[in-house]
């Protein structure tokens, strides 16, 4: 069955808040569970105790690894099929959106892709 697509238009600040997003979203699905896009972005005023918690959380959501341990970026490694699913999809979308918007450092290279994580989403700059 053919998926249906979507086109919107975002603004570059839009589009790398969602980025950041799923980047945390990602990597808590992986046991990173520091969050630090949106600690930074939210300017907590107890960052230390809350980053001290999402580290205890690594501990109760990922037992079966080891502190500092997480999954791959396509999730390999994760038994859960749904779990190891939700990695491999969200990887590509937030890493194609720093490839093509920021496409320094690591972000130069190109989104890795593997068949569970599905197709690159379509970036494209409109010039108005």
């Amino acid at each position: 069955m053919k998926q249906k697509k979507y086109r919107i238009t975002l603004t570059e600040h839009q589009l790398m808040l969602i980025a950041n997003c799923v980047e945390d979203c990602h990597r808590f699905a992986a046991g990173q569970t520091e969050m630090n896009n949106t600690l930074i972005s939210a300017n907590f005023d107890y960052e230390w105790r809350t980053r001290k918690h999402l580290k205890e959380i690594h501990e109760i959501a990922f037992p079966e690894l080891l502190p500092g341990q997480s999954y791959d970026w396509a999730g390999n490694g994760c038994k859960d099929k749904y779990q190891r699913k939700f990695i491999a999809e969200t990887y590509p979308i937030y890493r194609e959106i720093f490839h093509k918007i920021l496409n320094v450092g690591v972000y130069t290279h190109p989104t890795m892709t593997c068949e569970e994580g599905g197709p690159l989403p379509i970036i494209e700059e409109i010039n108005d």
